[in-house]
């Protein structure tokens, strides 16, 4: 690119990190069209920021979303460690949901979820996805009650490479 005034610089930069400590923490899209939630998003060739939640009561309701995605570079990573992590949809059409993706040549960021207790319900999900070229992250979800699962018992640890 010609720049006679050498005004161009590169627009390529590392996404932000989202990190929060808290007891208590809801997300809930029930009366919002639009986006409620937390995302570290990255569009180009940055790599995405991670997300770090520590609380001890996290709820995603009804269209409430966590996402790490990415069109480029590199995906972030989620960690969200918490005593009691429920994501509940409320029969709501939205997705309610706490996912990793890469839609481009960058690999997918890593969602690894800490929780004493998880409950997935209601056409909610944890999700994954690579959309493009880029290798997929991993997921990791360590629990020690996952009482809405069927036939998942206690004190559990499931890695899926995705």
């Amino acid at each position: 690119m010609h720049d006679p005034k050498g005004c161009a610089r590169s627009l390529v930069r590392a996404g932000g990190q989202v990190g929060l400590d808290v007891d208590h923490l809801s997300i809930d899209g029930q009366v919002s069209t639009f986006f409620t939630g937390i995302s570290a998003q990255t569009q180009g060739h940055g790599d995405g920021g991670n997300i770090d939640i520590d609380a001890r009561h996290v709820e995603i309701l009804s269209g409430g979303a966590i996402y790490a995605t990415t069109t480029g570079g590199s995906g972030g990573d989620i960690h969200p460690r918490t005593d009691d992590l429920c994501i509940d949809s409320q029969g709501i059409e939205f997705f309610t949901d706490i996912g990793i993706q890469t839609q481009g040549s960058g690999a997918g960021g890593n969602l690894v979820i800490s929780s004493q207790q998880l409950e997935i319900v209601n056409g909610s999900s944890i999700s994954g996805s690579a959309v493009s070229s880029g290798a997929a992250g991993s997921m990791e979800i360590s629990t020690e009650r996952a009482s809405s699962m069927p036939g998942i018992g206690d004190q559990c640890t499931y890695t899926m490479v995705i």
